[in-house]
């Protein structure tokens, strides 16, 4: 896209797509100065990033976008692919499968995690962003995707509750809280 810097994974990792990018790497190594960016855009990207991996990404992501700052994240609609589930014969059920875990023909084709419109709004709320507007653009025309828009508040954060809270509600009762943090946070 015109005036983005396009960023992927090098064209000798991937096995099946041709990547044609601006800058080359893992997008978890990047750094920018607080407060520099207008827009981030990110499109069939976030799934791949397990929960603690994609909350650090989003806190990132904040801290470098200038106040009022956009972000636009596309996924599969975890959502409206478990309902179409229910509903489709087997032979679609596979091409679902694939849209919600990915296409696993290598290490970068497995999806990690998932997201639909209420997880998206409380996410992000919680770490700071407003202004949501949400679509539902379809997968090669058949497979449910979630589009959020919205903005970078003005208001403080703290990352790491935000981030605590945010991780604890994967927690299930009787499990222990400070040990899923000590191992989700790198506190071993």
């Amino acid at each position: 896209m015109d005036g983005y810097v396009n960023i992927d994974f090098s064209p000798n990792e991937k096995t099946i797509m041709n990547v044609r990018a601006d800058v080359y790497c893992d997008i978890r190594d990047l750094n920018y100065e607080d407060d520099s960016i207008d827009e981030i855009r990110s499109h069939h990207l976030f799934e791949h990033f397990n929960r603690v991996d994609a909350l650090r990404i989003l806190i990132k992501w904040r801290r470098w976008l200038k106040s009022g700052g956009k972000l636009v994240i596309e996924t599969p609609d975890y959502f409206w692919c478990s309902v179409l589930f229910l509903l489709v014969p087997h032979k679609f059920k596979m091409k679902i499968g694939r849209h919600i875990f990915g296409s696993q023909e290598d290490f970068w084709g497995c999806h990690l995690d998932f997201w639909y419109k209420s997880k998206f709004k409380r996410v992000l709320s919680k770490i700071g962003f407003e202004h949501f507007r949400f679509s539902h653009p379809a997968y090669r025309n058949l497979l449910p995707n979630i589009k959020v828009s919205c903005a970078k508040s003005g208001k403080k954060i703290n990352e790491e509750i935000a981030l605590r809270e945010l991780l604890e509600i994967y927690i299930l009762t009787g499990e222990d809280k400070e040990r899923f943090f000590r191992n989700w946070l790198g506190d071993h």
